[in-house]
């Protein structure tokens, strides 16, 4: 996000300046925040901020901030990784040095004329990705050529990052858990001095009410990190629920890809957050702990990306970055849990079927409608393992008696069940009897 050139006061009061002026970090009445940022906070945090940045500050180097080495560092690998390929490399600060104009104008001046922008956040926020991106279009409105510019979406759910999130944690050693495992691990987490949890689904939240109940009988802090804006529920309503559905189903499978693919992320709240039932029992637990005197001793954090771990045979030291303000900040804990999901993948067994199974460009299997995977359509089937054909329904029980009734009515060529064909209300796409033909007018046809 960005880093101040030095620790001392004036040093600190640009960079605070800088970064407290956005106004998509303060959403709030302009001239009221300019009094507030010129009168009261610029005169008074410079100092303090300044001290605890001197705590991290790398005195002896250089770079002087741990944030731009770091930066620095990826970003000279990664120029080493595709320098073969004739791609240039470089980073930039969105407060701070060096700047995004700067480094975009010396991209220009070696001759790239296609230029892709990555903000370093896995997920979006108006924050973060889009002042990154504001930055950029402000530079481009200067230039009478503009460079070819893509900007790269959110991708806190890309698959290769959660599964090299999870590898680091793993390389880190230690007792680490993930929510698959609790149960086993439930005594001896409660024997720690704080037990920290990532992640927000409902596997976590389930972790996280059943530690907190707990909580009195023990002597632990229980802290809940996610990199979600808040502890999203799952939508319930009726209609709503009629997108798990066969008819929906269908109709997703009709899609393209591409937009197949867009509608899993932007339905994330129906399948991947927390029940409202789980989310109000967490809220009346805190609330009954605090009458009845037991604290509770918990911290709930929102917007924090997890971005290293490292374990020292004791304790696990947590690097946490507040992906709101752009600030790095540290956990040492010596219990952890993992609610960060699973990864689909093929099952070793079906090795020696592989050249008979239909996969699509990511190796994923392409169910067809009756859920078979294989190039004859009638040898393999799957259940759950086709959201990215079939949508969010995949995991859904409530499906599982219709996906096995078509599974078996394919295996054994009949009807054998009996499989309802619409239970909807309303209708997906567009309904024919609304549908329009339009047929050329005759000053449009050509000879």
């Amino acid at each position: 996000l960005g880093t101040p050139e030095g620790t001392d006061k004036k040093s600190m009061r640009k960079y605070l300046k800088q970064f407290l002026s956005d106004e998509r970090v303060i959403e709030v009445s302009r001239p009221l925040w300019w009094l507030i940022l010129n009168g009261i906070i610029l005169n008074v945090r410079p100092k303090k901020s300044g001290a605890l940045y001197d705590r991290i500050w790398l005195h002896d180097d250089p770079d002087g901030s741990p944030l731009r080495k770091i930066t620095r560092l990826q970003a000279e690998h990664l120029a080493k990784t595709f320098k073969q390929d004739g791609l240039v490399v470089d980073y930039a600060m969105r407060y701070g040095e060096p700047s995004i104009p700067n480094q975009l104008q010396k991209l220009t001046n070696q001759g790239c004329t296609q230029i892709v922008v990555m903000p370093l956040y896995p997920q979006y926020a108006a924050s973060t990705t889009a002042t990154v991106n504001d930055e950029l279009f402000k530079w481009m409105l200067d230039l009478r050529w503009q460079p070819a510019i893509r900007t790269v979406p959110p991708w806190h759910d890309n698959p290769t990052y959660v599964t090299a999130l999870a590898d680091s944690v793993r390389a880190a050693g230690g007792p680490a858990v993930h929510t698959a495992d609790y149960l086993p691990a439930r005594e001896r987490l409660q024997r720690c001095r704080t037990v920290t949890l990532v992640g927000s689904g409902q596997s976590a939240a389930e972790v996280y009410h059943d530690l907190l109940a707990a909580s009195p009988d023990h002597d632990y802090d229980l802290v809940w990190l996610t990199r979600s804006p808040r502890f999203f529920p799952m939508e319930y309503t009726k209609l709503t629920l009629e997108l798990t559905s066969p008819e929906y189903s269908t109709y997703f499978q009709s899609l393209p890809d591409a937009t197949r693919a867009r509608l899993l992320r932007e339905q994330r709240s129906l399948y991947k957050g927390i029940s409202g039932e789980l989310v109000d029992a967490i809220s009346d637990l805190h609330y009954r702990l605090r009458v009845q005197g037991h604290g509770p001793r918990t911290t709930l954090v929102t917007n924090t990306s997890l971005t290293g771990a490292t374990w020292d045979g004791t304790a696990y030291d947590l690097a946490l970055h507040h992906d709101e303000t752009g600030e790095d900040f540290a956990l040492r804990t010596d219990g952890l849990v993992l609610g960060t999901g699973y990864r689909a993948e093929l099952p070793a067994f079906l090795d020696g079927v592989r050249d008979r199974l239909r996969l699509d460009g990511e190796g994923r299997p392409c169910a067809d409608a009756s859920y078979a995977v294989d190039v004859t359509g009638r040898e393999v089937f799957v259940q759950n393992a086709e959201e990215h054909t079939h949508g969010f329904v995949a995991p859904d029980l409530g499906m599982g008696a219709h996906r096995s009734a078509t599974i078996l009515n394919a295996v054994t060529g009949r009807e054998a069940y009996p499989v309802e064909k619409r239970v909807a209300t309303q209708t997906f796409g567009v309904p024919e009897h609304l549908r329009t033909h339009r047929t050329a007018h005759p000053q449009e046809v050509s000879a």
